[in-house]
């Protein structure tokens, strides 16, 4: 029998799966469910929601019963390890990276699916997966923390900064998550990675990048180079904000490039690349004043670099939710933006200058007064969950209070 622990959206698809093909299963909900150690008496697997603890007594018992632990990503694999797994994770940028991907593969390919961390469980689409498909798979350090056999056939790290402290016991655990999606690595795995990055003993194939020069990919001055080769320009009208969307694009292409798709082929269609929603997304213009809609960013440093894309204006910026435990100093004090805060997380930015506290998003936007050619950003800094059920909820809420003002 196997436990389903938790029962959010990945174990909601494993249930699916497990009822279509009668296999026996029990579920326990911590938010339904009192804690009865006599469940564990039958099972022999347990397939553990991202969001728990390693530390929940359920885990700790089955641990001592020598019972496996894994997650949707590993039974998923195991399932069906078929088609060409491109597999990415990172503090920042996962989304974007493997949205300019999948654009960019099906200039080439007709069968690419996009699943993972976006909301789309892995075992969701376990029926559709052939040894043809291109599976891009977005990873949260939570989703590899529980893999034991999931190999990759290129791997992507973009960065890894501090994130999540309210889950991890520390960075360092945090990080050494992340690198698992390189473990299994044979000789055939590519890898791709940040520079900054220290990992040692990689099998197969080793590329890193950088927003400098390096002996490596690197992006410098609008254009991709490799070893102080010029590889590609970006057209002038690309349509994206942010350097750091520049750099997440030139990852993408490296990608494409290496599943072959051939480079006039990139070079012609930069031009017709979108971004992903509610990540630097440009809502309207009331006037000179310019709105983005950045409600996906969870993290300071997120943030930090969407404040970063408009240093030569003045940003109002929303910020607010739930506390990750996180160093919100990399956002302070910065002489272009007045901050406006809600949520949890107001406590920890009292010693922020030029800041205003609101209970609320609504409060915060209505109470903004900006002025000709300033910016309203809003990019919580923060998970949605104090307010919210879901980063998708608090987003959807922001664009309404912004099309709804006239």
């Amino acid at each position: 029998m196997i436990l389903l622990l938790g029962y959010g959206i990945s174990n909601k698809e494993v249930a699916k799966y497990l009822d279509k093909n009668k296999i026996e299963y029990v579920i326990h909900d911590d938010k339904k469910d009192v804690i009865n150690e006599n469940i564990l008496n039958k099972v022999t697997l347990v397939i553990k929601s991202p969001g728990v603890n390693n530390d929940h007594p359920l885990i700790i018992l089955a641990s001592k019963k020598n019972i496996e632990i894994i997650n949707e990503i590993e039974y998923a694999y195991r399932i069906n390890n078929k088609g060409i797994i491109i597999g990415l994770t990172g503090s920042n940028g996962k989304t974007s990276t493997l949205y300019y991907l999948y654009q960019l593969l099906k200039l080439g390919y007709e069968d690419v699916i996009l699943i993972g961390n976006n909301g789309i469980p892995y075992i969701s689409a376990i029926d559709k997966i052939k040894d043809s498909t291109i599976i891009l798979l977005e990873l949260s350090s939570f989703q590899l923390m529980d893999i034991s056999t999931f190999k990759v056939d290129i791997g992507c790290i973009l960065n890894i900064t501090l994130n999540h402290l309210d889950y991890h016991n520390s960075f360092n655990e945090y990080k050494l998550a992340k690198y698992n999606l390189l473990k299994n690595n044979d000789e055939n795995t590519i890898s791709i990675i940040d520079n900054s990055l220290d990992i040692e003993n990689l099998k197969g194939f080793l590329y890193k990048f950088s927003n400098k020069r390096i002996n490596g990919y690197y992006y410098k001055n609008n254009k991709i180079y490799y070893k102080n080769k010029k590889i590609m320009e970006y057209p002038t009208n690309l349509k994206m904000v942010g350097e750091h969307n520049k750099l997440n694009l030139m990852i993408a292409i490296i990608i494409a490039m290496f599943l072959g798709i051939e480079k006039k082929i990139i070079i012609d269609n930069l031009s017709n690349i979108k971004g992903v929603k509610y990540r630097l997304e440009f809502l309207k213009s009331i006037g000179n004043i310019d709105i983005f809609n950045d409600g996906k960013s969870s993290t300071p440093s997120s943030t930090k670099t969407a404040i970063e894309c408009f240093n030569n204006r003045r940003i109002h910026l929303i910020l607010g939710g739930k506390d990750k435990n996180m160093d919100y100093s990399v956002i302070k004090d910065y002489a272009n933006v007045i901050y406006y805060a809600y949520g949890e997380i107001k406590d920890k930015l009292k010693g922020f200058k030029n800041i205003n506290f609101f209970e609320n998003l609504t409060d915060a936007y209505k109470n903004i007064n900006a002025k000709n050619d300033d910016v309203i950003l809003f990019s919580p800094a923060a998970t949605s969950f104090d307010q919210y059920t879901s980063y998708l909820d608090r987003c959807i809420e922001f664009e309404r209070l912004v099309i709804n003002d006239e």
